[in-house]
């Protein structure tokens, strides 16, 4: 079983594009998860004024509080992920392009609402959706990909 069995690829390309798929799903989309919440600590320390420094650490807490709320409710349904090599992912085009509008958004929209009290709902909502998105990557258990295509 394999990410590129459904691609009708020769053999010598196979291997390359297996390790492609492992580095884009298993390093690169958790290192940009994990850097959502690193943005969200980051921002949180950038902070000069101190009323809203206080305001940005209190937002970045209770945006791990959040998560841990979210780890609680999903207990019951914690597996752990058996095929974490053999997942069935598909890319969806104008979801990635959609998502990268919407971020790049989002992030000129922080250089407005760096300097204002919003900083605290800004942290929290990067840490609590920077970190619940890493762990329902990281703990989802993936279907097995057909080998018969």
């Amino acid at each position: 079983m394999s990410y590129v069995n459904h691609l009708n690829l020769p053999e010598f390309f196979k291997p390359v594009f297996e390790i492609i798929a492992f580095i884009l799903f298993w390093l690169f989309v958790p290192g940009i998860m994990l850097g959502i919440v690193i943005l969200g600590k980051r921002l949180a320390k950038r902070v000069s004024d101190s009323e809203m420094k206080t305001s940005a650490r209190a937002g970045w807490w209770a945006g791990m509080v959040l998560f841990v709320f979210f780890f609680i409710y999903q207990i019951p349904n914690f597996k752990i992920p058996l095929s974490l090599l053999d997942p069935s992912i598909e890319l969806s085009y104008l979801g990635a392009v959609g998502g990268s509008v919407v971020g790049f958004a989002v992030l000129f929209g922080l250089r407005a609402l760096i300097q204002s009290r919003a900083i605290g709902l800004i942290t929290m909502l990067l840490s609590a959706s920077g970190a619940s998105s890493l762990y329902s990557y990281l703990m989802h258990e993936f279907p097995l990909v057909d080998s018969t295509c």
